[in-house]
Protein backbone atom coordinates (compact mmCIF):
# COMPACT_ATOMS: atom_id res chain seq x y z
CA UNK A 1 0.00 0.00 0.00
CA UNK A 2 2.73 2.47 1.01
CA UNK A 3 4.88 1.46 -1.98
CA UNK A 4 1.95 2.04 -4.30
CA UNK A 5 1.33 5.55 -2.92
CA UNK A 6 5.05 6.33 -3.05
CA UNK A 7 5.21 5.21 -6.69
CA UNK A 8 2.17 7.33 -7.53
CA UNK A 9 3.62 10.37 -5.76
CA UNK A 10 6.94 9.92 -7.57
CA UNK A 11 5.14 9.68 -10.91
CA UNK A 12 3.17 12.84 -10.10
CA UNK A 13 6.34 14.78 -9.26
CA UNK A 14 7.92 13.57 -12.51
CA UNK A 15 4.88 14.69 -14.57
CA UNK A 16 4.86 18.12 -12.88
CA UNK A 17 8.57 18.50 -13.65
CA UNK A 18 7.99 17.59 -17.31
CA UNK A 19 5.11 20.02 -17.66
CA UNK A 20 7.00 22.87 -15.99
CA UNK A 21 10.01 22.24 -18.25
CA UNK A 22 7.79 22.82 -21.28
CA UNK A 23 6.65 26.25 -20.05
CA UNK A 24 8.65 29.07 -21.66
CA UNK A 25 10.98 30.91 -19.34
CA UNK A 26 11.02 34.67 -18.95
CA UNK A 27 13.78 35.10 -21.54
CA UNK A 28 12.00 33.12 -24.26
CA UNK A 29 9.64 34.93 -26.59
CA UNK A 30 6.54 33.55 -28.26
CA UNK A 31 6.11 34.21 -31.95
CA UNK A 32 3.26 36.72 -32.18
CA UNK A 33 0.23 35.89 -34.32
CA UNK A 34 -1.00 39.09 -35.86
CA UNK A 35 -4.42 40.20 -37.05
CA UNK A 36 -3.13 40.41 -40.62
CA UNK A 37 -2.00 36.75 -40.43
CA UNK A 38 -5.47 35.82 -39.17
CA UNK A 39 -7.06 37.53 -42.18
CA UNK A 40 -5.10 35.38 -44.67
CA UNK A 41 -5.17 32.10 -42.72
CA UNK A 42 -7.06 29.23 -44.33
CA UNK A 43 -7.61 26.67 -41.56
CA UNK A 44 -7.95 23.10 -42.85
CA UNK A 45 -8.12 24.47 -46.40
CA UNK A 46 -11.52 26.10 -45.78
CA UNK A 47 -11.41 29.77 -46.76
CA UNK A 48 -13.67 32.19 -44.91
CA UNK A 49 -14.57 30.02 -41.93
CA UNK A 50 -13.32 32.53 -39.37
CA UNK A 51 -14.64 35.96 -38.67
CA UNK A 52 -14.72 38.50 -35.89
CA UNK A 53 -17.71 38.38 -33.56
CA UNK A 54 -18.62 41.97 -34.39
CA UNK A 55 -18.44 41.50 -38.19
CA UNK A 56 -21.45 42.87 -40.09
CA UNK A 57 -24.13 40.43 -41.19
CA UNK A 58 -23.11 40.95 -44.84
CA UNK A 59 -19.75 39.29 -44.10
CA UNK A 60 -21.42 36.36 -42.36
CA UNK A 61 -23.85 35.81 -45.25
CA UNK A 62 -20.96 35.51 -47.68
CA UNK A 63 -19.20 33.00 -45.46
CA UNK A 64 -22.34 30.91 -44.97
CA UNK A 65 -22.91 30.70 -48.72
CA UNK A 66 -19.44 29.17 -49.21
CA UNK A 67 -20.00 26.35 -46.73
CA UNK A 68 -20.92 22.98 -48.26
CA UNK A 69 -24.27 22.00 -46.71
CA UNK A 70 -25.47 25.59 -46.84
CA UNK A 71 -24.81 25.99 -50.56
CA UNK A 72 -26.50 22.75 -51.63
CA UNK A 73 -29.88 24.40 -52.11
CA UNK A 74 -31.78 22.11 -49.72
CA UNK A 75 -32.99 22.96 -46.24
CA UNK A 76 -30.42 22.18 -43.60
CA UNK A 77 -30.85 20.88 -40.11
CA UNK A 78 -28.72 22.46 -37.35
CA UNK A 79 -28.60 21.38 -33.71
CA UNK A 80 -26.96 23.53 -31.02
CA UNK A 81 -26.46 21.82 -27.64
CA UNK A 82 -26.04 23.79 -24.43
CA UNK A 83 -23.75 23.09 -21.52
CA UNK A 84 -24.33 23.05 -17.74
CA UNK A 85 -21.93 20.27 -16.69
CA UNK A 86 -23.60 17.33 -15.03
CA UNK A 87 -26.97 18.58 -16.27
CA UNK A 88 -25.87 17.52 -19.75
CA UNK A 89 -27.55 14.21 -18.97
CA UNK A 90 -30.85 15.97 -19.71
CA UNK A 91 -29.61 16.75 -23.23
CA UNK A 92 -28.46 13.16 -23.70
CA UNK A 93 -31.86 11.95 -22.48
CA UNK A 94 -33.63 14.31 -24.84
CA UNK A 95 -31.66 12.97 -27.81
CA UNK A 96 -32.38 9.39 -26.75
CA UNK A 97 -36.09 10.08 -26.32
CA UNK A 98 -36.19 11.90 -29.65
CA UNK A 99 -34.71 8.79 -31.27
CA UNK A 100 -37.24 6.52 -29.53
CA UNK A 101 -40.05 8.68 -30.88
CA UNK A 102 -38.82 7.96 -34.40
CA UNK A 103 -38.86 11.67 -35.27
CA UNK A 104 -35.22 12.63 -34.70
CA UNK A 105 -33.79 14.14 -37.89
CA UNK A 106 -30.34 13.64 -39.32
CA UNK A 107 -28.41 16.84 -38.66
CA UNK A 108 -26.22 18.57 -41.22
CA UNK A 109 -24.47 20.63 -38.55
CA UNK A 110 -24.19 19.94 -34.81
CA UNK A 111 -22.43 22.25 -32.41
CA UNK A 112 -22.32 22.73 -28.68
CA UNK A 113 -20.65 24.35 -25.74
CA UNK A 114 -19.13 22.60 -22.72
CA UNK A 115 -20.89 19.28 -22.18
CA UNK A 116 -22.94 20.05 -25.30
CA UNK A 117 -19.69 19.98 -27.28
CA UNK A 118 -18.99 16.54 -25.83
CA UNK A 119 -22.45 15.34 -26.88
CA UNK A 120 -22.36 16.86 -30.36
CA UNK A 121 -20.35 14.12 -32.14
CA UNK A 122 -22.84 11.51 -30.90
CA UNK A 123 -25.77 13.65 -32.05
CA UNK A 124 -24.14 14.20 -35.43
CA UNK A 125 -23.40 10.50 -35.94
CA UNK A 126 -27.05 9.66 -35.34
CA UNK A 127 -29.25 7.27 -33.46
CA UNK A 128 -26.83 4.36 -33.79
CA UNK A 129 -24.67 6.09 -31.16
CA UNK A 130 -27.43 6.74 -28.60
CA UNK A 131 -26.34 3.81 -26.41
CA UNK A 132 -22.79 5.14 -26.23
CA UNK A 133 -24.03 8.63 -25.41
CA UNK A 134 -26.32 7.26 -22.71
CA UNK A 135 -23.42 5.27 -21.20
CA UNK A 136 -21.25 8.40 -20.96
CA UNK A 137 -23.87 10.13 -18.81
CA UNK A 138 -25.19 7.19 -16.80
CA UNK A 139 -22.35 4.70 -16.33
CA UNK A 140 -19.28 6.90 -15.87
CA UNK A 141 -18.23 7.38 -12.26
CA UNK A 142 -15.99 9.94 -10.61
CA UNK A 143 -13.51 7.14 -9.96
CA UNK A 144 -13.40 6.09 -13.62
CA UNK A 145 -12.65 9.65 -14.66
CA UNK A 146 -9.78 9.97 -12.19
CA UNK A 147 -8.31 6.48 -12.44
CA UNK A 148 -5.07 6.34 -14.33
CA UNK A 149 -4.44 10.08 -14.10
CA UNK A 150 -1.03 10.62 -12.45
CA UNK A 151 -1.74 14.18 -11.32
CA UNK A 152 -5.21 13.65 -9.86
CA UNK A 153 -4.06 10.28 -8.54
CA UNK A 154 -2.38 12.23 -5.73
CA UNK A 155 -5.75 12.43 -4.00
CA UNK A 156 -6.06 8.64 -3.82
CA UNK A 157 -9.38 6.98 -3.10
CA UNK A 158 -10.74 9.43 -0.57
CA UNK A 159 -12.68 11.46 -3.16
CA UNK A 160 -14.35 8.44 -4.77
Amino acid sequence: MFASRLARCTANVFVVMLVSAAVPTQGEQRTPYTESELEVAIPMGLPGVRTWGDAPLSVLRGQLQRLGPLSSGHAISILALSGRGEHGAFGAGLLDGWSESGRRPTFDIVTGVSTGALMSPFAFLGTAYDDRLKAVYTQMSFHSVLSGNPILGLFGERFV
